[in-house]
């Protein structure tokens, strides 16, 4: 039976990956990708089961990788996403199971068994899970528990109730009972270490049937003798000093025989540096882990993994024991039988005699000394008395002496009277001056916090109207207009938004300058912050024919901790400016880990490079100063408020980095800068990527490149995914090639060459004898690919993304299918059916009429009846008398405020509704004042049509759950 189109239930995919039979005799077919079919004998008829969103008990996703009709005739499905569904025959749903915790996700069910107590056993990706029917309890083993390999193939149970479980590293038997793994590699026999999915199977007589990647084993798991796995252990080396010491029979070196065959060995106590090597002779495995001790000295096992290798420095003399154990493939521990007993002599001068000799000799020092003060003591107080009496006269002389420098000194206190009240005064006049300067610092300080409240005020000031403005010119751009209208509404908009963000950088470059900047502390993709900036603007280059290229080094880690917000605010800048000062060439943007250390953590380094109109070197000193363009002309031309670079620098010290550039003018600029941040725990498991990469490895590729730059970054990617390249940088050279080389299984072009374009090189291999498979990279909005479908297998927008690149490359060597093309036409962004897929009854709280008019005009657009209020206690009211889902709320409202109000909900109807702020004041500090007030989100005035779709989305899906 195959899939017919003429009929609408005939099989929905001839891929079918797995078959079930249920006891009312139908058949369960699971296409992979298209959900599951059902087949029913006795009408000849199919049913399809798919994943649909919008329909409850629907199947959870339409990958379907197992099937499993249980003891009592029940249906368990395993899907891609890892969850495991019953199918309900009566209702016809699909009842999804938790068999995951909430932290393990992309954890695809690869097979599915039960064993005699009605338990099913999942073998999955990131290990085995236990699942009870009845109590809905599940558990997940891992290597950490004993399993061989996380990534488990298919589970059989054995006659005894042992799980067995093929992994891709080999067998593991689970007793449940015990709760203990023992492991099997390919040195028990087995096949390879590598097993295939779902290939595990019993017979009627007990024997079990596992197949690989070389063939199957079969076995009786009755007839596996148990048993420890026991094989000797003995020493290789004796080092002293590092120095390895050779077997001697005259006695010049301690071993009279070879270190394996010594039971005991005397070392004096200048040769307490010693280091013992060691090895297990177990030829089954070559993994061993181990342990030693030395009794005597060590109080514990030491655990040193697959280092063989014992080292102890400064000995103290005595007795001590040697002994080794080690760790075979299954996990028990053997201890050696051959144990070297070590003996330190002490030195000559810790023996008893001598001891005795030092204490006889330091009591005649004592007695010596002794006597020798004595007679210094009678001699001194002979002389000391002829000293008396010669001090006694002179020191009579003295207090004459002394009389008088008293009378002196008496004149000289008078004196320093007199200057002490006058140093007092002086004091006290400092005083004055201190209590004065506290007095000027508290004023600049209400003046600087007075700015503050300015600049707050005018933004919310200005954005009100502007939200007026933007808002409405927006929903102007959504009516038929001529191309002359459209224009003159695009250029209101543009100078909305440059009014905007002239707006924000004032407000950022006055909170950096008063300190109140706070950044941030979170773990986020780099990556993924990278592609979004790439996204933002890959229209813009697009539009004046450069090139925006990106490479991020693979040396830096998936995740980094720090503020992704602050770090797309500096590169958004830069990369602007390089756009803006670009007429011709390219931009590209390079990001490499600089330094990495545990104290100072990981130092990471960007920079971005165009090929602009440059900076004069006497314009350089002005470049990071507030307020200032390096060159009033290009001001005019190019516009700008001065403060870009500034906050950029500022953040940059703030993020402990700083900002350099270089630039030759006519030619180009070059702004580098660092961060210092640390490395984040979560990490991209990329198994699907590794896959791809298996499959695709060693073909060979031709890559036309445009320029040397993106050769250098394709280039790095393609190596990266272990293929062998070639490159052209012409349309000539291409052909040559291709028909110079067979092999070569797929073409790679820009749109842009030298000489000529992707689509005249399309044209030429497609009419060539030698007809190769070509992927296009093209700018964004170009539609080539879309116009010449047949001569492409696939087409990527530049900035190409490393993972697009693999998975069109994937695609096209494997089934050669066309890929889906990056073309979005283009559409209207209010439509009335939004309000038909996200159904809401929403109440908005505004006070100014023209903003009420606009999110009227907006939310009647998108297909919704709404109710207006006026204040807060107009909210209270009608809330009192209807239930509604959302409530779009103002902040500064009359009589009674959006935060007000906001508590006032929350402390009478609960969690619900949904409440949106909407708000002028668009600084950080006001989102988290919202959300600290009860509110669930934020929209900052004036609002983007874009934005109204995403909160409205977003709420829909939080009040559905």
């Amino acid at each position: 039976m195959k899939h017919d189109k003429t009929r609408a239930n005939s099989l929905r995919n001839n891929n079918v990956y797995t078959i079930a039979i249920t006891p009312d005799k139908k058949m369960w077919f699971s296409t992979y990708g298209d959900g599951i079919d059902s087949y029913d004998p006795e009408t000849k008829q199919f049913e399809h089961h798919f994943n649909d969103p919008l329909v409850p008990g629907s199947l959870c996703n339409n990958i379907v990788n197992s099937l499993l009709t249980d003891h009592s005739g029940r249906l368990w499905i395993g899907t891609e996403d890892g969850k495991l569904s019953l199918y309900d025959p009566e209702s016809g749903k699909f009842i999804a199971k938790n068999v995951s915790d909430k932290q393990v996700t992309d954890n695809p069910i690869i097979s599915i068994s039960q064993d005699h107590h009605g338990i099913l056993w999942l073998a999955t990706v990131k290990g085995l899970i236990r699942y009870d029917p009845e109590t809905e309890q599940h558990k997940r083993y891992t290597t950490e528990d004993g399993l061989i390999n996380n990534l488990t193939q298919a589970v059989v149970e054995d006659n005894q109730g042992m799980i067995w479980i093929s992994t891709a590293a080999g067998l593991s038997m689970f007793d449940p009972v015990r709760k203990k793994f023992k492991r099997y590699s390919a040195g028990y026999g087995l096949q390879a270490n590598e097993f295939k999915q779902k290939s595990g199977y019993k017979d009627s007589n007990g024997n079990l049937y596992f197949g690989g990647v070389n063939g199957f084993n079969k076995f009786d798991p009755r007839l596996l003798i148990p048993g420890e796995h026991r094989f000797p252990i003995v020493l290789t080396n004796l080092k002293i000093f590092n120095k390895n010491i050779k077997v001697s029979s005259d006695g010049s070196t301690p071993l009279e025989k070879d270190i394996s065959e010594t039971s005991s060995i005397t070392l004096s106590h200048d040769q307490s540096f010693i280091s013992l090597e060691f090895t297990a002779l177990d030829y089954t495995f070559s993994g061993e882990k181990y342990a030693y001790i030395l009794e005597g000295f060590d109080k514990e096992w030491n655990y040193v993994g697959s280092n063989n290798s014992a080292v102890y420095t400064n000995l103290p003399p005595g007795n001590y024991t040697f002994k080794v154990k080690a760790q075979n493939f299954s996990g028990s521990w053997t201890e050696g039988t051959n144990h070297l007993s070590l003996t330190i002599t002490p030195p000559f001068w810790t023996i008893w005699w001598f001891q005795i000799l030092c204490l006889l000799l330091l009591a005649w020092l004592v007695y010596a000394i002794y006597r020798y003060r004595v007679n210094a003591i009678i001699a001194q107080k002979a002389d000391l008395e002829k000293l008396v009496e010669q001090r006694t006269i002179v020191v009579q002389k003295q207090a004459e002496e002394l009389y008088e420098q008293s009378e002196h000194l008496q004149s000289l206190n008078e004196e320093l009277q007199a200057q002490s009240e006058e140093l007092r005064s002086q004091t006290d006049e400092l005083f004055i001056q201190r209590e004065q300067e506290q007095s000027a610092r508290e004023e600049a300080e209400r003046a600087n916090q007075a700015k503050s409240i300015f600049l707050a005020t005018m933004s919310h000031e200005i954005r009100t109207p502007m939200n007026g403005v933007i808002g409405m010119t927006a929903l102007l751009s959504e009516t038929e207009l001529t191309r002359e209208q459209r224009d003159y509404t695009r250029t209101i908009a543009t100078s909305g938004e440059a009014l905007l963000n002239v707006i924000d950088d004032i407000l950022d470059y006055s909170k950096i300058e008063s300190g109140n900047i706070d950044l941030e502390k979170q773990e986020f993709d780099l990556r993924v912050v990278m592609e979004e900036i790439m996204d933002l603007f890959a229209v813009q280059a697009s539009k004046k024919n450069i090139d925006l290229l990106y490479f991020i080094e693979d040396a830096l880690p998936d995740y980094i901790i720090g503020d992704s917000s602050r770090l797309k605010q500096i590169l958004t800048n830069l990369i602007n400016n390089a756009i803006k000062f670009t007429t011709e060439g390219e931009v590209f943007v390079h990001v490499q880990k600089l330094v990495e250390s545990p104290d100072y953590g990981l130092n990471v380094g960007f920079s971005v490079k165009d090929s602009g109109i440059g900076i004069r070197p006497d314009q350089l000193p002005n470049l990071f100063k507030a307020f200032s363009q390096v060159d009033s002309s290009i001001n005019r031309k190019y516009g700008g408020t001065g403060l870009g670079l500034v906050i950029c620098e500022r953040l940059v010290k703030i993020m402990g980095g700083e900002i350099v550039v270089d630039s030759v003018f006519g030619q180009g600029s070059v702004f580098s800068f660092n961060i210092q941040t640390q490395t984040g725990q979560r990490s991209d498991e990329k198994v699907m990527e590794t896959v791809k990469i298996t499959e695709v490895s060693g073909k060979r590729i031709l890559l036309v490149a445009g320029s040397e730059t993106n050769q250098a970054i394709f280039k790095k990617y393609l190596d990266g995914f272990k293929l062998i390249t070639s490159v052209a940088f012409s349309e000539r050279e291409a052909l040559e090639m291709v028909n110079e080389n067979k092999l070569i299984e797929l073409v790679i072009t820009q749109m842009k060459l030298t000489g000529s374009d992707g689509l005249s090189l399309a044209q030429l291999l497609k009419n060539n004898g030698n007809a190769k498979p070509v992927i296009l990279l093209h700018a964004a909005g170009d539609d080539t690919a879309f116009k010449f479908p047949e001569l492409f297998v696939g087409s990527l927008t530049m900035p190409v993304k490393k993972s697009a690149l693999l998975n069109a490359i994937h695609r096209a060597l494997t089934d050669h299918k066309n890929m889906s093309l990056n073309l979005v036409s283009d559409v209207k962004i209010l439509d009335n059916h939004f309000s038909e897929q996200f159904p809401l009854k929403i109440l908005v709280a505004e006070d100014n009429l023209v903003n009420q008019k606009f999110i009227q005009y907006v939310l009647q657009k998108l297909g919704y009846q709404i109710v207006m209020a006026d204040n807060g206690i107009e909210v209270l009211k009608k809330l009192s008398e209807t239930v509604y889902d959302v409530i779009l709320m103002d902040i500064q409202m009359p009589e009674m405020d959006g935060f007000e109000a906001t508590r006032m909900i929350r402390k009478e109807f609960g969690p619900k509704p949904y409440i949106i702020a909407l708000t002028a004041n668009a600084m950080q500090e006001d989102r988290n004042n919202c959300l600290l007030a009860g509110m669930n989100d934020y929209v900052a005035k004036p609002i983007k049509l874009e934005v109204i779709k995403e909160v409205l989305r977003k709420a829909y899906k939080i009040i559905s759950q």
